[in-house]
């Protein structure tokens, strides 16, 4: 994947920031989108905070930590975050009728994305997410099961 294509974040509560960090780090842009900017704006102030106690102990350096921050933008909107994006990764609440949602809402993007990662899935969830991934698409899905 080139550092050249967006990233999407959708959902920045640990998982989701910890994810867009990952990504923003090694020099990708990346969106973040969650529904409330005070979300966000905690996600930004957790990253920071991460990436200063990550060069404090060596990992990383002071002077990379605000060109990461800067790879990242938030947003409230969904299409926003989305509609740019070469990779979507879905780290939203474990709330059936809100997957529900950001499934139903990518299945048109489905074609154009390089892949789509659904994480963190409830096993009643994972047959119906494939069958509409390979019914829309046949790029890589990454599953992570815990």
């Amino acid at each position: 994947m080139s550092k050249s294509e967006n990233i999407a974040v959708i959902g920045a509560g640990l998982m989701g920031h910890g994810i867009a960090q990952i990504f923003a780090v090694h020099g990708h842009p990346v969106f973040l989108m969650d529904l409330e900017d005070t979300l966000l704006s905690n996600a930004i102030d957790s990253i920071r905070a991460n990436l200063s106690l990550m060069a404090e102990k060596g990992i990383g350096s002071e002077a990379g930590i605000e060109p990461a921050i800067q790879r990242i933008r938030t947003t409230t909107d969904l299409t926003e975050a989305a509609s740019q994006a070469k990779f979507v990764v879905e780290a939203v609440l474990e709330k059936l009728d809100l997957k529900h949602y950001a499934d139903e809402y990518f299945k048109p993007l489905a074609r154009k994305l390089q892949s789509v990662h659904y994480g963190n899935r409830q096993q009643q969830l994972i047959t119906g997410i494939l069958l509409v991934i390979i019914k829309f698409t046949k790029n890589p899905v990454l599953l992570r099961f815990r």
